[in-house]
């Protein structure tokens, strides 16, 4: 393919070309030069484990504002669903694993474009025309209540099992018929008592989409799944809704609202968000008139299902850095409230420490710091704080968390007071509900960087430990629930992912984590706070330390660069050279899970 886009005369750049060296640097400069970018996805470059660099590269294209990404779908599987928002609203090529890609007319004849237009200096607002995909047309047509309710359906809920999409398209076909336009007799007539495998493909096929059975990505078990055949015609689908038919927008914005806060249909959430983010692409203030300010509105009550939905669409949004003060403005609006303080700043929480903070850790630790230790005065925020996506892991014992009761001053009685309800669900009802949503490694690790780099800061004024609580606080609990090693049936990111690929590629990161470690060992505790920081570091350690010790009695085995000593070994060379006292705090905590050679070799540096 290179070859071939050579011969017509376009200069071509690909990873291939990387020198060995600054493997991120290299990668960056060529997007920023190109006119177009092709990205090629497998399976394998997305799988649980992978590095992430996939996404990494489609999100710094449109960072860059680039107008020509074309991302290419190499087999049929499942996107993780991080990747399918980031890609939701660009035009997709699909091709066959092992094909000659050349021989797919689509693509070809989209790479004959991005050649002959992208790559000759055309209008930076061209883009390319979806192959094949006309949704507007199809709107355009005398369609039946029952076609237009389900291929929305099929567009909000793209890859739910097939059974749930075909069910839960009935409540919005009854909403279309109250609002838009009742059932006409033959229509009436014309519904199934019982829908057969048969009538259930003849009804897809009407709206342009098909059942097809295909691994989950995470159990790898074959389920009956929908889509449409056309990758593009989702987008195009709810583009031509959401600009052009205002009424079936309205209709359809409040069958979502409803959809999310039903028990039954609560599983829906991760798709309904991703839809919500395709429309915070096209139209991000329209979709805050429309959803956000009500959704977002303490006045009126906040519910957990639309705050985890508004956490995606920030996120979504987000990939446009122009949305970055609008954004702000709505967490702002929330850390601001004098109505449902509590709930507030628990939604404020959960939408900064999920999937936005992860692709915008600076938005995250603004909200941090305007809520500062208060995080952490109220168990109903710390709960909350311990759940989200940038923080929460499995706990690895039963031992207590880190005691941080006394952290700050006493907070003032009308938020002591508050109730610990907190979204119009107490804590222990939603606790099953409110889990993370998968990321990839590298953005939680940015993260975790982002808070090293705010404990590491120069402090004015008053002591430093209250100026560094916070940030350390969240970076040793979050070191607390980090796996050490990584797993395929999961993409969290693992003390193995920071000390092996992250650590080569990117060395950086990890010496600005190892200097938060080396503020936590320093710091004196002050005499109205019991929270001492190089406890919670040493907690994080020995939790890492048992962890192996289990493996290795289990008989599982440890990476050749065992993730644990490596580590250790980068900290205790760190604290060395503040004394003896100090670097012995890296093994006092957890010498009892280790062997006299890893202690040695701790001590040795031989790890690294």
């Amino acid at each position: 393919m290179i070859d071939y886009m050579r011969t017509r005369g376009a200069s071509v750049w690909y990873d291939g070309d990387v020198v060995v060296g600054n493997f991120e640097d290299q990668i960056m400069e060529a997007i920023d030069a190109c006119k177009a970018f092709v990205a090629f996805i497998t399976e394998a470059s997305v799988a649980a484990g992978s590095t992430g660099w996939v996404e990494r590269e489609i999100s710094y294209a449109r960072d860059s504002r680039k107008p020509y990404i074309y991302p290419c779908i190499i087999g049929d599987f499942q996107l993780p669903q991080s990747l399918d928002r980031s890609i939701s609203s660009l035009q997709q090529g699909a091709l066959e694993e092992g094909s000659n890609y050349l021989e797919n007319e689509a693509f070809k004849k989209q790479i004959d474009f991005l050649i002959d237009v992208a790559c000759q200096g055309a209008s930076e607002s061209s883009r390319p025309v979806p192959v094949g995909a006309t949704p507007a047309e199809w709107f355009t047509h005398e369609r039946s209540v029952k076609a237009e309710a389900l291929a929305l359906t099929v567009a909000c809920l793209e890859y739910a099992h097939a059974s749930a999409v075909l069910t839960v398209a009935k409540s919005l076909e009854a909403a279309f018929e109250v609002k838009l336009r009742p059932l006409t007799e033959e229509e009436a007539k014309a519904q199934p008592r019982s829908i057969s495998a048969a009538t259930q493909s003849a009804m897809l096929s009407e709206v342009a989409a098909e059942r097809v059975s295909l691994p989950d990505p995470w159990t790898g078990k074959n389920e009956n799944v929908v889509r449409f055949k056309d990758r593009n015609w989702r987008h195009g689908l709810l583009s031509h809704v959401w600009l052009e038919l205002d009424e079936v927008r309205e209709v359809f914005l409040a069958w979502i609202s409803n959809l999310l806060i039903q028990k039954d249909t609560a599983e829906f959430g991760l798709y309904i968000s991703r839809t919500l983010g395709t429309f915070a692409l096209l139209d991000f203030r329209g979709l805050e008139i429309n959803v956000l300010d009500h959704w977002l509105d303490p006045e009126r009550g906040l519910d957990l299902h639309h705050v985890r939905a508004c956490a995606t669409i920030m996120a979504v949004a987000a990939e446009d850095k122009s949305n970055t003060p609008q954004i702000e403005a709505q967490l702002i609006r929330l850390l601001s409230s004098r109505r449902n303080r509590l709930a507030a700043r628990q939604a404020a929480l959960i939408i900064a420490l999920g999937p936005l903070g992860l692709r915008r850790p600076k938005i995250a630790m603004e909200v941090l710091r305007r809520l500062d230790r208060q995080t952490f005065a109220n168990d109903a925020l710390l709960e909350v704080f311990l759940r989200t996506d940038a923080i929460y892991g499995a706990k690895k014992d039963d031992e207590r968390d880190i005691d941080v009761s006394e952290m700050q001053e006493a907070v003032a009685s009308e938020e002591a007071s508050e109730s610990a309800g907190g979204v119009q669900e107490t804590l222990e009802t939603m606790e099953d509900r409110l889990e993370p949503v998968a990321v990839s490694a590298l953005p939680a690790a940015e993260f975790l960087a982002e808070l090293a780099d705010w404990a590491d800061a120069k402090v004015d004024g008053k002591p430093g430990l209250i100026k560094r609580q916070t940030p350390l606080a969240a970076l040793f609990f979050a070191m607390q629930r980090m796996p050490l090693l990584t797993s395929k049936r999961s993409n969290r990111l693992t003390l193995e992912d920071l000390t092996s690929d992250i650590a080569d590629k990117w060395p950086g990161l990890i010496d600005r984590l190892i200097r938060a470690f080396v503020r936590a060992a320093l710091a004196r505790p002050l005499n109205e706070s019991r929270y001492v920081p190089k406890r919670h570091m040493q907690e994080a350690m020995r939790l890492f330390a048992r962890e192996r010790d289990m493996i290795r009695k289990n008989g599982g085995a440890l990476p050749d660069r065992d993730p644990y000593l490596w580590f250790a070994a980068k900290l205790y060379a760190a604290f060395l050279p503040y004394g003896d006292d100090t670097a012995a705090l890296v093994l006092e905590r957890s010498s009892a899970y280790l062997l006299d050679k890893d202690i040695a070799a701790i001590r040795s540096g031989l790890p690294l």
